[in-house]
């Protein structure tokens, strides 16, 4: 019924729902609206009634890559209708178009869904696990998502279009960040980098940080680096968007960040 691939994100206590997994569900933007009557038809409905809907007549518009989560009450798991792969800012690495050209139809429990292909579902990886959550979120590596890439990127070998990749990061201006997550997974996890991509001591020395914060032993420092690094994001988040000073009166902007400094 609904196109796209499916990703366990996150597990917990949701307005006093419990829901075991956050799936994610890719969709072409134009076929949302319909997409989210037939779901309301079944039972589905949003996981906080408070959150603010954008304009769903005109998916195109919309000012998140993803609609709102939505559960429904049999089943344990919300869910996001994604209408881009990645955050709006790196749709330039990674389309929704491109994703559905190059995927597989498979046909599952009666219905029609796609797989992306190795290639995107790498490059997906990448952009997700360390340009979103690594960097911009200032999160510490995800080694469950580095072994993924690793794990795909030897399965798939011979279908993924390693220069392809190294192309588009090229062209955006991204040839570094994509170097030193490759470097991560060599460090990490013994990782053969494609022949045509070149890692330098530069690359190397850049992802120190990274390695020394999974490398760190010590709780309460480590406590303190999240809880450092969550504040330089929402005063970040603040400075480009001043409006959003009014989320300080809200009691999820707490929760958020205090759920944001578990580990």
């Amino acid at each position: 019924m609904l196109g796209g691939w499916s990703v366990c994100r996150h597990t917990g206590l949701t307005r006093n729902i419990y829901l075991e997994a956050l799936i994610d569900v890719l969709v072409p933007a134009a076929r949302l609206p319909d997409i989210l009557d037939k779901l309301a038809g079944v039972g589905y409905r949003l996981v906080n009634p408070k959150e603010d809907i954008s304009d769903i007549e005109h998916p195109d518009a919309l000012s998140h890559h993803h609609y709102p989560a939505i559960y429904s009450p049999d089943w344990p798991v919300a869910v996001e209708l994604h209408v881009q792969p990645v955050l709006l800012s790196f749709v330039n690495l990674l389309s929704c178009d491109e994703v559905f050209q190059d995927a597989t139809a498979v046909r599952w429990r009666g219905g029609d869904c796609f797989l992306p292909s190795p290639t995107h579902f790498v490059m997906h990886n990448i952009i997700h696990s360390f340009f979103v959550d690594t960097r911009y979120h200032l999160a510490s590596m995800s080694l469950r998502q580095l072994f993924e890439f690793v794990l795909v990127s030897q399965s798939y070998r011979e279908r993924i279009d390693w220069h392809a990749i190294n192309s588009r990061f090229g062209a955006a201006g991204c040839r570094d960040e994509l170097a030193q997550y490759l470097v991560l997974a060599q460090t990490c996890l013994g990782f053969n980098v494609s022949t045509g991509i070149v890692l330098d001591g530069w690359d190397r020395l850049r992802v120190q940080p990274y390695l020394a914060r999974l490398n760190l032993e010590n709780r309460a420092l480590r406590w303190v680096v999240i809880v450092v690094c969550q504040i330089i994001v929402r005063l970040r988040n603040l400075w480009k968007d001043p409006g959003s000073i009014r989320k300080l009166l809200t009691a999820d902007l707490y929760t958020n960040f205090r759920n944001s400094i578990r580990f």
